[in-house]
């Protein structure tokens, strides 16, 4: 590689675009639990990967898309959307409406019924999500770090 981490010309191998996305996957090395990103070594191999194809990715998108994606997910946090409510229901229909007129390829929506018990959920993202005075209510969430609640859609939209 040049100094810039440009990979030197070399044969072109016809079999990598078939390897691209495992490699991408097994660099990344996303831990299991949701939010939690990329950790030391495989942080940096992951970095050396993208800087080896990155002249393939720039001239060949179409055939580098999984490392791409790979790319995208490595560079941007992936967002956590709870919202609770009762599906049907026009706020919570307005305020998963503003997450949903936004491209945000790396989010997960979660919408969990304000009607359910406490502890009734086994899934770590809902635990303490509760609504905000009756009201529809959304929290959005970074590498296991929420927001403060919110019940307007224009509230929403900000921390989107």
């Amino acid at each position: 590689a040049d100094e810039l981490g440009r990979a030197q010309e070399r044969p072109v191998d016809r079999d990598a675009r078939h390897r691209v996305p495992r490699v991408s996957r097994d660099a990344l090395g996303h831990d299991r639990e949701i939010g939690t990103g990329i950790v030391g070594k495989k942080r940096d191999r992951a970095e050396h990967l993208f800087r080896v194809f990155r002249s393939v990715m720039e001239h060949n998108a179409y055939g580098s898309s999984a490392m791409l994606c790979a790319l995208d997910w490595y560079l941007t946090t992936p967002q956590e959307i709870v919202v609770v409510g009762t599906r049907g229901e026009a706020m919570t229909e307005s305020l998963l409406s503003t997450v949903h007129r936004r491209y945000l390829p790396n989010r997960a929506v979660l919408v969990v019924e304000a009607s359910r018990h406490v502890g009734e959920s086994n899934l770590a993202l809902t635990a303490g999500k509760t609504s905000v005075n009756g009201q529809p209510t959304a929290y959005v969430c970074h590498r296991q770090t929420c927001s403060p609640p919110v019940t307007e859609s224009h509230q929403l939209d900000l921390l989107l």
